[in-house]
């Protein structure tokens, strides 16, 4: 036994008929009823004075109201229970140090103290990129869901010891409210941490779900999922604005309608063509004749979704409401290429989403789009 204190909290609670506690393990030195404590509490530090001590007793059953007997004196090493007030807010993982309350210096010097590891632990959160938030039991588990979390680029914005309240929930709702924040990154992950019935129904209301599990590295499966779910979510929601690059050939002897909606037969001699994608005719570099956007696809006899290059489809091509009707023999013919109407958002919702779905040559279609639309942002496929 050496003269210097080692005593780490492993949990706080409020004890029925004896008021808040916190059991701790004394690895070294003593402590004494009536002296004056230091612990690092969630809302800052606790200086408070020791009311009772009390060991487990011996071969006691767990579920014993008698299961621990007071003393006044415990000498390392022991598991002690310490009976003081304010205690309930009193993070496990953290050193209890104890100090002469009439010593402002040392009062002084004990809360920044008990309080430096928790700030060590918050030191490691980047608050400067969007990211999860995390409730742990323990100072020491909070620290280790973080450390995990940054190996696998999983961003941490906001830590915290303890239980999920309203205060808790309503924090994650204001964290996560900005429109750009990631789908992905909108979860609160809980470990070994109770969410009370408030504070769910916030996260509920604000459609924030709550990862709660005891084993963390299932917090990465849970983020996996959620990730992908959020990467579907975006493709979907890219489809409106998705415009695939495509070249098509008319075939003159398969012009059925020469008006809206037009009706013709054509060769996708580049890129792929979609439902829904916007048509320009080629006259000359100069001058492009907009006809409409595809309205349907018909592959042998058989409605299609998209076509693919060496495709001879059917297209039918409806013009946009209120714009000129635009007549096939007069403002265009089969001389003149059709080329997909591609914009700056389309092309930032092609490399967003689509990137494994075009092949190289679809890219270089493309940047060749691109120059022809005078599109002149940086492109880097």
């Amino acid at each position: 036994l050496k003269d210097y204190l080692q005593c780490s909290v492993l949990d706080a609670k409020k004890v029925e008929g004896i008021g808040s506690c916190i059991d701790v393990v004394l690895v070294n030195g003593k402590l004494r009823e009536g002296d004056d404590i230091a612990v690092c509490g969630i809302y800052g530090p606790i200086i408070t004075k020791i009311r009772r001590l009390m060991l487990p007793s011996a071969l006691k059953e767990t579920k014993s109201s008698n299961q621990y007997f007071s003393q006044p004196e415990v000498v390392a090493s022991a598991g002690v229970r310490i009976a003081a007030d304010g205690l309930e807010d009193a993070l496990a993982g953290t050193s209890l140090i104890v100090i002469d309350a009439n010593n402002q210096t040392q009062v002084l010097d004990a809360k920044k103290s008990v309080m430096s590891e928790l700030k060590t632990t918050m030191d490691k959160i980047n608050k400067t990129h969007y990211g999860v938030a995390v409730h742990a039991s323990t100072l020491g588990s909070l620290e280790a869901i973080i450390s995990l979390f940054h190996s696998h680029d999983i961003p941490v914005a906001k830590a915290n010891v303890g239980p999920i309240g309203k205060l808790s929930a309503m924090n994650a709702k204001n964290l996560f409210a900005h429109s750009s924040y990631p789908i992905e990154r909108k979860v609160v992950c809980a470990f070994e941490v109770d969410i009370n019935e408030d504070a769910q129904s916030i996260l509920d209301e604000a459609k924030i779900p709550c990862f709660s599990h005891n084993i963390i590295y299932h917090f990465l499966d849970s983020l996996k999922k959620l990730e992908e779910d959020a990467k579907e979510h975006r493709k979907k929601k890219a489809e409106e604005k998705v415009i695939m690059p495509v070249v098509l050939q008319v075939l003159p002897k398969c012009v059925f309608h020469t008006k809206s909606p037009l009706l013709m037969g054509v060769t996708v001699m580049q890129g792929i063509l979609r439902v829904g994608t916007p048509l320009v005719a080629l006259k000359s570099i100069e001058e492009q004749v907009p006809i409409g956007k595809v309205a349907g696809i018909e592959l042998d006899h058989k409605e299609k979704d998209e076509a693919n290059v060496g495709d001879e489809v059917c297209i039918k091509v409806e013009a946009a409401s209120g714009s000129q009707n635009v007549l096939y023999g007069r403002q265009f013919d089969y001389h003149n290429q059709l080329v997909s109407k591609v914009s700056r958002s389309s092309i930032d919702a092609l490399k967003e989403n689509y990137r494994d779905k075009l092949k190289r040559d679809d890219w270089k279609l493309v940047l060749k789009l691109k120059r022809l639309f005078k599109l002149d942002r940086e492109f880097d496929a």
